[in-house]
């Protein structure tokens, strides 16, 4: 099964996430990439207005960017 890594990026730094995840597509990775999202959205020390520069990155497993989902687009 694919192997995937959704890792947290703000702009300036990029948290790359320790462990892979299986999924057996990309869109199930982006599903979970989409719960990543919204939990960041629940953090408290959040600020909203620093929220447009906050994305998932889905990678494979040599770090290629395969797909981001962007923390913003869950506020619409």
């Amino acid at each position: 099964m694919p192997q995937f890594y959704l890792n947290v990026c703000d702009g300036r730094e990029r948290l790359a996430d320790p462990r892979a995840y299986e999924f057996p597509t990309l869109s199930d990775a982006r599903n979970a990439a989409i719960k990543v999202a919204r939990e960041v959205l629940q953090r408290p020390e959040l600020d909203l207005s620093d929220v447009a520069s906050k994305q998932i990155e889905i990678a494979d497993p040599e770090g290629h960017t395969l797909a981001t989902v962007r923390v913003d687009e869950l506020l619409h």
